[in-house]
């Protein structure tokens, strides 16, 4: 049997930068309290939205369906295919 089935991959690191330079872009598995997990674009606490913006990401008691919905991707292959694109900002912004 091969040891590596009985481990699941929560995290991935992006190639290219975020507004840090000097940290690291990840792809994180989000468990969810209903539902299959989700998975985020993230750095330092921030989330990428599915507008491009970098935001500050909540506690979990304050992660709303609104910023679910705009900083969740439903499987890791859409969410890499976002960050792809290119299309978000180079700085962090509050909403």
């Amino acid at each position: 049997m091969d040891n590596l089935t009985i481990f699941e991959i929560n995290e991935y690191q992006l190639e290219g930068g975020g507004p840090h330079t000097s940290t690291d872009v990840v792809l994180r598995r989000m468990p969810q309290r209903k539902g299959p997990d989700k998975w985020a674009i993230m750095e330092c606490g921030f989330c990428l939205d599915i507008d491009g913006d970098w935001v500050s990401q909540p506690i979990p008691s304050s992660r709303d369906d609104e910023f679910l919905g705009q900083c969740r991707f439903d499987t890791a292959e859409e969410a890499t295919a976002f960050w792809e694109t290119g299309n978000y900002a180079s700085r962090f912004k509050d909403k």
